[in-house]
C-alpha cells in the first residue's frame, strides 16, 4: 500500500522539527533544565551552585525548575537572596564573538517586587558586571531589559509590560550582531529597538535569580529550562519553545528521527 497523506505531513513534520532542533543544537551554549540536576546539559559550563536556600523543585513546567522562594518572598535581605549561580569559564564566549545572544527560559512569578530572573557577567560593563540581565518585572511592573551596562535606552535598554503573576510565561530576550533588541512573552514579539551598543566581553559567571555580585533583588517564584544561545532564535524556535522544552542536544534528534521513521513504517 502506499504511504497516506497524512503520514506524509506527519513525517514531514517530524523532519521540520528535526532541522529546527539540529540548528538549535548548534547555537546552544549553556542549557539548564533543573530536572533534578544542576547540570548543564551542553556540557560546555559547570553545575550550578545554590545558595541562599535555593532548591530543585520537582513541580516545574517541564519536570523539575529552580525554585528561589526561601529568601526572596517579599523581598530578599541585602546580599542573601536566593539563586543559581554558573562558575565562570569560556562557555559565553560564542556570543562575544558573534556579538549576538538570545536568552529563553520559562517564570513563574509569585509576586511583583524589585528582582532580576538573571543576570550574565560582564566586568567591563559596570552596573555591578551588568552584561545581559533582566527584571521580570520591577517593582513598578515594568520589564527591564539590559545589556552592556545601564541603562541608556535604546543602546542598553529595552522595556515592555506583560509580566502575570501565579501562571507559567516564556521568555527571550536577544540581540542580534547589528544592534536589534527584542522581547518576547508567550511567542510573541512584545517590543524590539534598534542600535544597541556591542556586546562587552562576558567572564563565563551567570546568576540566575537575583541580580549578580551583590546577592539582592531575589526573584520570588520558580525558573525552568534556562538556556543561552550565541545568535537569535528565529519566531518559529521561539513560538516552539513556548510550548516544549529546549531539545537537549544528541538524543532529541535521534528519537525525533526515530519516531517518525516507526510511525511511518507502521502506517504503509
Amino acid at each position: 500500500m502506499k504511504t497516506t497523506s497524512s503520514v506524509r505531513i506527519s513525517f514531514a513534520s517530524t523532519l521540520t522539527t528535526m532541522a529546527l532542533t539540529a540548528a538549535t543544537n548548534a547555537a546552544l551554549l549553556v542549557h539548564y533544565p533543573f530536572d533534578g540536576s544542576l547540570n548543564d546539559a551542553t556540557g560546555n559550563a559547570g553545575p550550578a551552585a545554590l545558595n541562599n536556600g535555593a532548591v530543585i523543585n520537582p513541580a516545574g513546567r517541564f519536570g523539575g525548575a529552580l525554585d528561589v522562594t526561601a529568601n526572596n518572598a517579599g523581598g530578599a535581605p541585602t546580599g542573601l537572596a536566593s539563586n543559581a549561580v554558573v562558575a565562570g569559564g569560556t562557555h559565553l564566549d560564542g556570543a562575544f564573538s558573534s556579538n549576538a545572544m538570545a536568552v529563553s527560559f520559562h517564570q513563574w512569578n509569585n509576586v511583583v517586587q524589585a528582582s532580576s530572573a538573571f543576570w550574565i557577567h560582564s566586568p567591563a560593563a559596570l552596573a555591578n558586571d551588568r552584561g545581559f540581565q533582566a527584571h521580570t518585572p520591577w517593582v513598578n511592573g515594568t520589564i527591564y531589559f539590559d545589556q552592556s551596562g545601564c541603562c541608556t535606552s535604546l543602546t542598553q535598554r529595552l522595556t515592555t509590560t506583560g509580566t502575570v503573576t501565579g501562571a507559567w510565561q516564556h521568555f527571550v530576550f536577544q540581540r542580534d550582531a547589528a544592534g536589534t533588541m527584542e522581547i518576547w512573552i508567550d511567542g510573541a514579539l512584545s517590543n524590539s529597538s534598534t542600535g544597541a551598543e556591542a556586546l562587552d566581553a562576558f567572564n563565563g559567571i551567570i546568576t540566575i535569580g537575583s541580580e549578580g555580585n551583590t546577592g539582592n533583588n531575589g526573584f520570588d517564584g520558580l525558573i525552568d529550562d534556562f538556556a543561552i544561545f550565541d545568535r537569535t532564535l528565529s519566531p518559529a524556535e521561539i513560538q516552539h519553545f513556548g510550548v516544549t522544552a529546549v531539545p537537549e542536544p544528541g538524543s532529541a534528534l535521534l528519537g525525533l528521527l526515530g519516531t517518525g521513521l516507526l510511525f511511518a513504517r507502521r502506517r504503509r
